[in-house]
């Protein structure tokens, strides 16, 4: 399989949701997981950082609170991040019809593949109203997260929902009496039950 194949392959794999894809189409957040799942197994790499940095860039502007010289700010430092990518369209049959694929514009290694097609997912978000407001660091872990169902989604898990639920200072506080106060009624409970058949206790 040759580079050019290889770059098809990973564009039509991170896109398979947009296959079918009309300017209509609801916004799905197939591709967009893909993007983070990479981040999460591979944090380090250069690719991984340039992608991490667009994505803070895109938040900083989906934030409906930004002035207009913060707006103007990120928008140039965004522009000077896609300075770099160059992309060159090419046009393969489907299934679907004819569709168009932006490519490296040279010969790319594996991880500049997913660049590339990382960067063209992300920019692909740019077409739909509000999906930069709904890209966003999970409280408990740091990791991004896409909140696709619900705008206020603020976890990019159950386990870390639930991990924040449970070591919040104020339900451990409660947590902790209503298991002291259990720990008192059982033992009160026990004593009575004990005094019942005759033991005594000290």
């Amino acid at each position: 399989m040759d580079a050019e194949q290889r770059q098809l392959l990973l564009f039509l794999c991170m896109n398979a949701n947009n296959r079918k894809k009309k300017i209509s189409d609801p916004l799905d957040d197939t591709g967009v997981a893909g993007i983070f799942s990479h981040l999460q197994q591979h944090p380090d790499t250069p690719q991984s950082r340039r992608v991490e940095s667009l994505l803070d860039l895109l938040v900083l502007l989906g934030g409906v609170r930004l002035g207009k010289a913060d707006k103007a700010n990120a928008l140039a430092r965004l522009r000077a991040a896609l300075d770099r990518y160059r992309f060159r369209v090419q046009v393969f049959p489907t299934k679907q019809g004819i569709q168009a694929v932006y490519l490296s514009a040279r010969g790319a290694s594996t991880d500049e593949q997913w660049e590339y097609a990382a960067v063209n997912e992300l920019l692909d978000l740019l077409k739909h109203e509000g999906a930069l407001a709904r890209l966003r660091r999970c409280e408990t872990c740091e990791g991004w997260l896409f909140a696709l169902r619900r705008s206020d989604q603020k976890f990019c898990s159950d386990a870390c929902r639930q991990y924040l639920h449970d070591n919040h200072p104020e339900k451990k506080t409660k947590r902790l009496a209503r298991l002291r106060k259990n720990y008192a009624e059982d033992k009160v409970r026990a004593e009575n039950a004990k005094r019942r058949v005759g033991y005594r206790t000290r």
